[in-house]
């Protein structure tokens, strides 16, 4: 749950509008008839996502057995006409692997990545905890992943993020787990994000 939650946050820092919403694919392991992490349906709206602004979450899954210790990785690149550039990973966002999704959360909380992350992420355990989801435990039980419409809000972009250049962006999620090196979840994903339009630029924009 986690793992998608940071994948659709990482996505966040692109500036286009070519996607009307959000666009998704199962790969690898997701594709079996009986993943390790089952997904339904992911939505996230408005898109393109307003940054600053507020973004409303479901997401319909369920995890079918026990998964312990786990890595995440994202790859994310830049969409233009010539190529796909890759986006590095810059205090913890971008193209980054983190080694235990069973403590991502927290870390991201104590740590504050890229000084935003904290904020977001204390909004993420708020919404785990309401929707009932074990996301520090190691390991992580079989349950049911279920979120609907939950709203996050997405503040202001840091100056240490702002470099990301404008476009459309896919990412490609990967979740293996560190004991067995199974792959639990495997998925490409696409989405826009527009900034607020204030000040001066507005009247140009």
């Amino acid at each position: 749950m986690a793992a998608i939650l940071l994948c659709l946050l990482s996505l966040m820092i692109s500036v286009n509008a070519k996607y009307t919403s959000l666009q998704w694919s199962k790969c690898g392991a997701t594709l079996k008839s009986n993943p390790p992490l089952a997904l339904g349906s992911v939505s996230v709206t408005p898109v393109p996502i307003v940054i600053p602004g507020d973004m409303t979450l479901s997401i319909n899954g369920s995890l079918t057995r026990s998964v312990s210790s786990s890595s995440l990785t994202i790859s994310l690149k830049r969409k233009t006409f010539l190529l796909d550039i890759p986006i590095p990973c810059i205090s913890h966002v971008g193209s980054c692997t983190y080694k235990d999704i069973c403590t991502m959360v927290d870390d991201m909380v104590t740590q504050n990545w890229a000084g935003i992350m904290g904020g977001i992420g204390t909004q993420i355990k708020a919404m785990l905890a309401k929707s009932g989801v074990t996301y520090n435990a190691c390991p992580q039980p079989a349950q049911a992943l279920n979120i609907n419409s939950y709203s996050l809000h997405i503040p202001e972009m840091p100056k240490i993020l702002s470099w990301f250049a404008a476009g459309d962006y896919h990412a490609h999620i990967e979740v293996n787990e560190n004991s067995s090196g199974e792959q639990i979840l495997c998925l490409d994903a696409d989405l826009t994000v527009d900034h607020a339009c204030s000040g001066f630029g507005c009247i140009f924009g």
